[in-house]
């Protein structure tokens, strides 16, 4: 085997590699209900924001209505 079609090999295993790689952080543009792991990724920080929103206003209610029970 030639030194130039063992380099072709080599690329061509890396590119499919790569594809894989790529499929995965992006999503299968094949299949698009499917999500890659950057869209599960933003998601998640969407629902911690929210989750994070709900805490603080329901703390901020709770010591709301604790200083008003102690000082009426």
């Amino acid at each position: 085997m030639s030194d130039l079609q063992s380099l072709r090999e080599s690329v061509q295993e890396i590119k499919d590699k790569l594809d894989v790689v790529i499929s995965a952080l992006m999503g299968d543009p094949k299949t698009p209900t499917i999500p890659g792991i950057i869209v599960r990724l933003d998601r998640l920080e969407q629902s911690n924001k929210f989750k994070n929103r709900i805490l603080w206003t329901l703390g901020i209610a709770l010591a709301a209505a604790a200083f008003k029970s102690y000082f009426m």
